[in-house]
């Protein structure tokens, strides 16, 4: 059995290369978009109900939110790579879940809003 979904692996991982834009990988992009669109649309009031109170003001200032996660997700990448943190799934869950609250906090506090438009 691992042989034969290993075969199977090696005939098709072309097509989904990411250095190339071949057609099975922009139909599965679309799939996903659209599977993904309609979740959220399908269950737009629960999910605002539960994370309304970070989606909303990361929407309503997504342009300085943008440019505060690339500096955010920047500096966070040099530390990890400086300090060689071994990465598992909880230590990369728990870096994603500081780099939202560094964000959230951001947009909270209004750091910076001066100088990076919203």
């Amino acid at each position: 059995m691992g042989d034969s979904l290993t075969t199977i692996h090696h005939q098709i991982e072309w097509m989904f290369d990411k250095d190339r834009l071949p057609i099975p990988r922009l139909l599965l992009g679309a799939v996903w978009f659209w599977g993904l669109f309609w979740l959220v649309r399908r269950f737009e009031r629960r999910v605002i109900k539960r994370l309304g109170w970070i989606l909303q003001p990361f929407g309503e200032n997504s342009l300085y939110v943008y440019t505060i996660q690339a500096f955010v997700i920047f500096f966070a990448h040099i530390l990890l790579v400086q300090f060689g943190v071994s990465r598992g799934f909880l230590i990369d869950s728990f870096i994603t879940a500081i780099a939202i609250a560094l964000v959230y906090l951001a947009v909270r506090t209004k750091f910076l809003m001066k100088i990076i438009p919203r």
